[in-house]
């Protein structure tokens, strides 16, 4: 479920259950401060939920004039321009990729979709080269070609004040472990979009700790479509060094 303030429209996260794209609303921190003063604010809800549809019934109709349109209509309802790619769609290509792990979606469909994702989140102004050291070093996992969710969450984790970078498109190991040691992340990240991506994604994190051994120490987390779909990951080799994660918490 998708996260919202009521008042600011400020987007607050996801949680459990994740294939479900629902909006659930609450209060940030920042809002409830302002009740406590007296100050007056006015909650809406129904707005959010109507733009959620519309993102994504535009985007899988590959409807590029919608872009700046509807990114004008979430500035008139008080969304920041992040809060609405990262809490609108984030969770729309969430909704794709299950669809496409069913069999439900074409690949040309899934492709509509993602080049329209793509489309929108070029609007962006560039975002500043992250300061080392790295709070966080984005990697793709083993055959995971899509760039769209590492970006995403390299684009919100900078605007909340981390330190963040993502490799995009992948790098060879030796310079992906030079990378790490260059710009000394306190997490490596892993993203990966299919489960059965995720034994050899595993197998990358022991080699690539191996590699850095005596030069950086760090800590590891995995997370991705593959992370969040996955009804069992019991099965998977233990490793210590990797943290499972749906969220950014591990930041904090």
């Amino acid at each position: 479920m998708i996260r919202w303030c009521m008042y600011c429209q400020k987007f607050l996260g996801e949680m459990a259950p994740y294939a479900d794209a629902s909006v659930s609303h609450g209060m940030c921190a920042s809002c409830d401060a302002r009740l406590e003063r007296g100050e007056e604010v006015h909650a809406e809800t129904e707005s959010v939920r109507a733009l959620l549809r519309r993102v994504v019934e535009r985007a899988a109709s590959g409807d590029d004039a919608a872009c700046e349109q509807l990114f004008a209509e979430a500035q008139k309802t008080g969304l920041a321009i992040e809060s609405f790619l990262v809490g609108m769609l984030q969770p729309a290509l969430y909704q794709v990729g299950c669809a496409w792990q069913n069999g439900s979606l074409t690949v040309v469909d899934e492709h509509r979709f993602t080049l329209w994702c793509e489309r929108a989140f070029a609007i962006l102004p560039p975002r500043k080269r992250a300061a080392d050291p790295l709070d966080l070093l984005i990697v793709q996992g083993v055959d995971n070609t899509h760039t769209l969710g590492p970006r995403f969450a390299a684009r919100v984790l900078s605007e909340r004040g981390f330190a963040v970078e993502a490799i995009v498109p992948t790098l060879p190991l030796d310079e992906i472990a030079a990378v790490v040691v260059a710009r000394k992340p306190r997490f490596v990240g892993l993203s990966c979009a299919i489960l059965d991506s995720l034994p050899p994604t595993l197998r990358l994190i022991e080699e690539l700790d191996q590699r850095i051994a005596g030069k950086w120490q760090t800590r590891y987390v995995l997370s991705g479509f593959a992370v969040r779909s996955a009804e069992n990951l019991a099965n998977l080799p233990s490793l210590p060094i990797v943290q499972l994660t749906t969220d950014f918490e591990f930041l904090s």
